[in-house]
């Protein structure tokens, strides 16, 4: 409902854009300075009061080191997050502790708003999450300095970090050396980022035929689902749940099955794709070729095609 609210009423309101999300950098440093962060805002909201312009302070300062690692386009990604899921979340949050009287939903409670809050991940794992939850807690904090900060915030046009920086006016101070939380993003971060390869190399070993499909001109990518897609690397991602590419009259559609795509620079831009089928499930008529199953649907109209052992490629219109 708070989102239909923003759509409808805050036009100045970025919602964030989560193909970005699939090359977020993969840093054990900013994976390290970003669970430190997470436990600042924590400490903010359930610690005490006078220890919160020294926690907000390094809060800001995580954010500044942060940005020299990771790069301005992502953490304002991040910001997008916080500014539009962060207020949902606090409503979500206001009406569960209103109504939430059960110890089960107590529980709950504590689980999806506060340990979810500062509960280690790394790479890319549980990032969206992480951002909506502290954008949460950035409300919370408001509301306890900023009468009807609300309506204000949604007024200013500002990011709600922004905002927010701008009520509590911090300052860059000197962090403490964090070697433990170091130690730990580079051992996790090393293993997210081997799961990528792991991932791939299953998706090769697959049974049936390999189709690989070249584009010969870039097709529109008409749908897919960014938060079950996986990039391997910057040029590579793995989709899982959907694809869907047209080209004029030319259509690919999948649904609920590996395909990898081979993009440039931007997920949108889309060189060429491959996926494996059954050797039954392949046709080629007047030049076109199609393919269906249970979860995809191809016609494309090819220029050329090569056929090694168990792999067809085909350049395609």
């Amino acid at each position: 409902m708070h989102h239909v609210y923003q759509r409808n009423y805050i036009k100045t309101l970025a919602f964030d854009n989560p193909a970005i999300l699939l090359t977020y950098p993969e840093d054990y440093r900013n994976d390290a300075i970003k669970q430190y962060e997470q436990e600042l805002l924590l400490a903010m909201v359930e610690g005490p009061a006078e220890q919160v312009e020294e926690n907000v302070n390094k809060f800001f300062s995580c954010r500044a080191l942060r940005k020299a690692i990771i790069g301005e386009k992502y953490l304002n990604y991040e910001t997008s997050v916080e500014s539009a899921e962060g207020p949902a979340t606090y409503c979500e949050y206001m009406y569960m502790k209103a109504f939430g009287t059960s110890l089960k939903e107590k529980q709950y409670i504590e689980k999806r708003f506060f340990y979810g809050l500062i509960e280690p991940t790394y790479g890319r794992e549980g990032l969206r999450n992480k951002h909506l939850l502290s954008g949460m807690a950035q409300c919370l904090l408001l509301s306890r300095k900023v009468k009807n900060w609300q309506i204000e915030y949604y007024q200013s046009g500002l990011s709600l970090s922004a905002y927010f920086f701008a009520k509590f006016n911090p300052r860059v101070v000197s962090l403490p050396a964090l070697p433990t939380y170091e130690a730990k993003a580079k051992y996790f971060t090393a293993l997210e980022k081997e799961k990528h390869t792991q991932h791939l190399e299953a998706f090769n070993q697959q049974g049936g035929v390999k189709i690989t499909l070249v584009f010969k001109q870039q097709p529109e990518v008409k749908g897919f689902d960014p938060m079950h897609a996986e990039s391997i690397n910057d040029s590579l991602t793995l989709h899982s749940t959907l694809l869907k590419l047209g080209k004029n009259h030319n259509h690919l559609n999948l649904v609920n099955q590996p395909i990898l795509s081979v993009t440039n620079g931007q997920i949108w831009f889309v060189k060429r794709v491959s996926f494996f089928v059954p050797a039954n499930a392949i046709r080629f008529e007047n030049n076109t070729f199609l393919c269906q199953t249970e979860q995809l649907t191809i016609s494309w109209r090819y220029l050329k095609q090569e056929r090694n052992k168990d792999e067809y490629i085909l350049i395609l219109e």
